[in-house]
């Protein structure tokens, strides 16, 4: 894909996806028909991937817009913060995880929070400060 476009398919994403993360219709899903994704969505900067794990959530996040070489990439903390927000799991804590280099997988800009329902915060978490872990 060139640059123009690449800047075309960028504009009609801004143009037909909504604002904030919204459900995808199974219909849409990516079609590597994986049996661990529960849930896709969408805005028109990201999409969000949940897969099922034990004993939790994956969310697997990239941007829609494409870049020179895939999907653009630099997602902060606060739009991966967002993203878990806008799909139903602010409450929830996450943790991305950076293996050692020789278990390192990079094959697209994507960014993974495992996402664990627990009945209190991790060790390793912190909290406001005032507020007990």
């Amino acid at each position: 894909m060139n640059r123009a476009q690449r800047r075309a398919a960028n504009k009609a994403n801004q143009k037909r996806l909504p604002s904030r993360m919204q459900p995808v219709g199974r219909e849409q899903w990516p079609s590597d028909s994986d049996p661990s994704r529960i849930a896709v969505f969408v805005s028109q900067e990201f999409m969000a991937q949940v897969f099922a794990e034990r004993p939790g959530s994956r969310v697997s996040v990239n941007r829609v817009q494409i870049g020179g070489s895939g999907w653009k990439a630099e997602i902060s903390w606060d739009e991966l913060q967002q993203v878990k927000r806008e799909i139903g799991m602010g409450d929830a804590w996450a943790v991305e995880i950076f293996p050692p280099d020789s278990q390192v997988v990079n094959v697209a800009n994507m960014r993974h929070l495992w996402v664990y329902g627990l009945d209190e915060a991790p060790g390793f978490g912190w909290t406001k400060k005032g507020e007990d872990l």
